[in-house]
């Protein structure tokens, strides 16, 4: 099934901040895909995982989600151990892996701008978040459309992007007090989730971060 979604183009100017880092960026590194990072996985996926935003030296220079950085090996790995990726993860778009049932996004498809230390820093302002925000909505609207039962945010600031995108207040909630809970809304389970970071290591182990999703894969398949 083709998606339909309305896309941010690769010149996207909605956000002018954003749009002059990347047009820097494309001067610096010519070589790193520096545009609106489109979703990877599968059409009709039951599950939506959703994060902020492109890591600078990640998704920002392979032009995948989670793809380049530590956080998508953790992420892709978590997603094989539980049945929703087929394929070895090798940090680029075309390692091979695929994804069933499944869906990788960002809540902002911009990367925030490149720190003096060149690390990603993931410092988005309210308005940037507001602006790409009908992206995320037409995402999820669509994916209902093909059978979407469940979307996990990695990181409060996904959370409360999928809340506000629905409709639904803004959280106020620690992700100390979120992690592993769930809330329905329109047919729809949300999971919470820490950021697959490895600054979130001290807080969620690996091992649980697999775990959290082999028990959606559970869900998904009770549900059905």
């Amino acid at each position: 099934m083709s998606m339909t979604s309305p896309l941010p183009k690769p010149n996207c100017t909605l956000c002018p901040r954003l749009a002059m880092h990347r047009e820097n960026h494309r001067i610096i590194y010519p070589d790193y895909f520096n545009a609106p990072v489109p979703c990877f996985g599968d059409p009709n996926a039951k599950l939506l995982i959703v994060g902020q935003a492109p890591g600078w030296n990640g998704a920002n220079r392979t032009g995948r989600p989670f793809t380049g950085d530590k956080s998508g090996e953790l992420l892709y790995g978590a997603l094989r151990e539980a049945g929703f990726a087929t394929g070895n993860y090798g940090g680029h778009k075309d390692d091979g892996v695929e994804l069933k049932d499944c869906m990788v996004t960002n809540a902002v498809r911009c990367a925030p701008n490149k720190d003096e230390k060149h690390t990603d820093a993931h410092e988005l302002e309210s308005s940037e978040i507001i602006q790409c925000r009908q992206f995320l909505k037409a995402r999820i609207e669509e994916q209902k459309n093909n059978g979407l039962k469940a979307i996990i945010a990695l990181g409060l600031s996904a959370y409360s992007s999928v809340l506000m995108a629905q409709g639904l207040p803004e959280n106020n909630e620690s992700m100390k007090k979120l992690s592993n809970t769930k809330k329905e809304f329109g047919g729809i389970v949300l999971y919470a989730s820490y950021h697959p970071s490895p600054r979130t290591r001290q807080w969620m182990s690996q091992k649980q971060f697999i775990d959290q999703f082999a028990t959606i894969k559970k869900d998904l398949l009770i549900a059905e």
